[in-house]
């Protein structure tokens, strides 16, 4: 989405249900982004956990609408090349966020729309300080279930630790499409199976052949 900070020019900014605060890349100070800075906290995510500068009371702006003292975390790297930062799910606390991807839009509710009515619902409960929820991994007659955090900034269908894979051991009992190495906010990269999940049921729904990055 675009948007501003601290009357910047337009920001392009990420809709991150992972993040628990917004923050800037390096790429958003030339566009005018200034921080001031009265603090700083441990940023973890994926590849470890990393000290950051943060600033405290910030003017936020996304399509008329405005946040006036909205607390922002600074990253040194620049974590996205098409990013100049992020907006954490705590903007819209207490709203109705509807994300549309035929259209590529999101529209912010005050109350859940009508049209909602036949939509699935699921628990939403906090895995720690993010959004999760409760999902199903079907490999034949063996189920496997747990929270997982619902992360829109995230690029793979699901990542799953290796606890969790070691215990309902799923290594060996899929095929194996490949190997990767997920980055984040840290310094290291978590190296993964690429495996072919023959089933994952989530909010009543059974998604067939899902491939998920397996620590």
């Amino acid at each position: 989405m675009e948007g501003t900070i601290n009357d910047s020019r337009l920001l392009d900014l990420i809709f991150d249900t992972g993040a628990e605060i917004c923050a800037l890349y390096p790429s958003a100070t030339p566009k005018g982004a200034k921080l001031q800075f009265d603090g700083t906290t441990n940023n973890s995510g994926t590849g470890g956990t990393t000290v950051r500068q943060t600033s405290s009371d910030n003017r936020l702006e996304i399509a008329g609408l405005r946040w006036d003292h909205e607390p922002v975390m600074y990253v040194e790297t620049q974590a996205d090349r098409a990013a100049d930062g992020i907006v954490g799910y705590p903007v819209f606390e207490g709203k109705v966020v509807e994300i549309d991807f035929d259209r590529m839009i999101m529209i912010v509710h005050d109350t859940l729309p009508a049209h909602a009515a036949g939509f699935a619902k699921t628990p939403m409960p906090l895995s720690g300080s993010l959004p999760a929820v409760e999902s199903v991994l079907v490999n034949g007659e063996k189920r496997a279930s747990g929270l997982f955090v619902l992360d829109t900034g995230g690029t793979g269908a699901m990542l799953v630790n290796q606890a969790f894979a070691a215990a309902h051991n799923l290594h060996g009992t899929m095929k194996n499409l490949g190997n990767s190495t997920s980055r984040g906010v840290g310094s290291a990269g978590i190296r993964s199976d690429l495996l072919l999940l023959p089933q994952l049921a989530l909010a009543g729904f059974a998604l067939p052949n899902v491939p998920i990055n397996v620590e």
